[in-house]
């Protein structure tokens, strides 16, 4: 089961992965996240923890951390032939009447 909690500095989500592990998305500002990128697996667990609580139970941090940087992109429809955007994906590319 995901989860995801939308926060003040964005999305923070915890997606479930085969064999017990999970992969993060943790939306901070820029320098947060050059920090994060560059902590110690066991800072990054603790900062983990703090952040979302005791759900996940013991944590380790295994593989590579990633910053990405986040654009806004709308998009001119929907849906096409063989193509439809859903979920997370279509909310930020609907337009309300008034602005369209």
């Amino acid at each position: 089961m995901a989860h995801e909690y939308f926060l003040p500095s964005g999305p923070f989500a915890i997606l479930p992965l085969t064999e017990d592990r999970v992969s993060l998305v943790w939306t901070e500002k820029t320098t947060a996240g050059e920090a994060l990128r560059h902590a110690r697996p066991e800072v990054f667990a603790s900062l983990l923890r703090r952040r979302f609580g005791p759900f996940l139970g013991a944590l380790e941090v295994v593989g590579p951390t990633f910053v990405y940087p986040l654009a806004l992109q709308l998009a001119e429809r929907l849906a096409a032939p063989r193509a439809a955007l859903l979920g997370d994906a279509a909310p930020a590319s609907i337009r309300s009447p008034a602005r369209a």
